[in-house]
């Protein structure tokens, strides 16, 4: 016990370490320009409400780079492609082009067809985090992996911006948006792709602010889509007001940050009963568990919720052998289901 309690402490600290660190020790904060314009995304909230949700918008990729590493067993690519909602949000112009990476297993290792979105949590810019930490052992499985750049990070970050600190509320809500239709997009496009079995089972997964991310997109999926929410909040409040990232908050805006982020709450979401998995840390201050985890089973009643001793950085990398086992387990569940459903369209046609 004294153990635990030793460890809960350390996880802890390095949350707060690094709350500390990011924010340039107290510096840079988050919303400094206040709450702007949010009509947009309140009324793409409620058309959420009013009826079935419009197909994916297809997407044209333009593919910019291509490498094969023998040595790891795997190929690289990266495409970029006109994103579906960033110009009509009025994003700056260096979010206008989704930006990505696809990697796939060469034929000769052990291989599926199977393949998983990985999105991107808060400050997580770029592809390198993600390769190491998730897609590397994703590829050994077998499992193809595309990595999704954030519109307002990495290569697409506008100038003005200082590091992962939004200067609006309304940025944080696009990012949202677009992260969501570049997802949905990239979804069908892989589930379109010929493929050498048949049906090709998907996941999309995140960690932060990408787990919830992810939960949005496939909810908005009329296919079945895998999910995977590691040390994810289920609304923008949790982890901005209730989590230590309140720290971090221009003082102007924090009042106002309660009633605000409610628009970015999975329960405004259709209920899904897709196969998913919530990875929760016991000592993540972050997403504290007790603001979380509730709000999760409450609308997603099939989700199944795993603890791990972590705090929410340290769970992200000490914990990725769950949050990559999970990943493996939606997409033999998504496969189940997939092969289920086809079975009874053939017998249905078959009494027909």
């Amino acid at each position: 016990m004294r153990r635990k309690g030793v460890a809960r402490i350390l996880h802890a600290g390095g949350d707060r370490l690094f709350q500390r660190i990011s924010s340039g020790f107290g510096r840079l904060k988050f919303f400094e320009d206040g709450v702007g314009n949010l009509s947009d995304h309140e009324a793409w909230i409620s058309s959420l409400k009013d009826g079935p949700v419009a197909a994916p918008q297809e997407i044209e990729i333009k593919w910019t780079d291509w490498r094969k590493n023998r040595l790891l067993g795997f190929t690289w690519r990266e495409g970029v492609f006109l994103s579906p909602s960033a110009v009509s949000l009025n994003l700056p112009e260096s979010c206008h082009l989704a930006r990505f990476a696809f990697l796939e297993p060469q034929p000769w290792m052990k291989r599926s067809e199977d393949a998983v979105l990985i999105l991107a949590g808060t400050g997580d810019h770029g592809y390198l985090f993600r390769t190491l930490n998730l897609a590397f052992p994703l590829l050994r499985a077998g499992v193809s992996v595309i990595i999704l750049e954030n519109a307002m990070y990495g290569k697409r970050k506008p100038v003005f911006q200082t590091g992962s600190k939004l200067r609006k509320v309304s940025d944080l809500l696009a990012l949202g948006r677009v992260t969501i239709e570049e997802s949905r997009s990239l979804l069908e496009f892989l589930r379109t792709q010929p493929n050498a079995s048949g049906e090709r089972a998907l996941a999309v997964m995140g960690c932060s602010m990408g787990g919830l991310h992810a939960a949005m997109s496939a909810s908005l999926m009329n296919h079945p889509i895998g999910v995977v929410a590691a040390f994810a909040p289920p609304n923008a409040d949790v982890a901005f007001v209730k989590g230590i990232m309140n720290k971090t908050m221009s003082a102007n805006i924090l009042p106002y940050l309660n009633s605000v982020l409610s628009a970015t709450d999975i329960r405004n979401f259709p209920r899904k009963s897709f196969p998913a998995v919530l990875v929760s840390g016991n000592s993540d201050l972050y997403v504290p568990s007790e603001h979380s985890v509730n709000t999760w089973r409450s609308h997603w009643p099939s989700i199944d919720v795993r603890f791990v001793n972590s705090g929410h950085l340290s769970g992200m990398v000490l914990s990725r052998h769950v949050i990559v086992s999970s990943a493996i387990e939606v997409l033999r569940a998504v496969a189940t289901s997939t092969s289920s459903t086809v079975n009874h369209q053939q017998e249905d046609a078959t009494l027909l």
